[in-house]
């Protein structure tokens, strides 16, 4: 199958950046950020990229490139359900990475 361009969104799609603010991409990548930002940002990189590879790349799929939870599923070989649970499993991760470096 031939991932979908991302301007083509499912019905179950992530909605669009609401307007006036910019989605993440390769210019917005560059843009400088203040330190605490910046070190948000590098610490979110990491803990994404320390996940396995089974629950990032669904995870990556969804979110960042925009596929719906069927085209995800499609893409990686997977059933519904364990698409959705993967995606789930990286979020609840990630989060818990998140509230332990927001308290230290």
């Amino acid at each position: 199958m031939a991932l979908p361009d991302r301007g083509e969104r499912g019905p179950d799609a992530p909605p669009a950046a609401p307007a006036g603010t910019r989605q993440l991409d390769e210019t917005t990548a560059s843009l400088p950020v203040s330190d605490e930002a910046g070190d948000l940002r590098t610490f979110l990189l990491l803990q994404l990229q320390a996940l396995p590879f089974e629950l990032r790349a669904p995870l990556v799929l969804r979110d960042h490139e925009g596929l719906s939870n069927g085209e995800v599923a499609e893409a990686l070989g997977l059933s519904l359900p364990a698409t959705k649970s993967r995606i789930h499993r990286a979020r609840m991760q990630l989060r818990v990475a998140l509230d332990e470096w927001e308290r230290s």
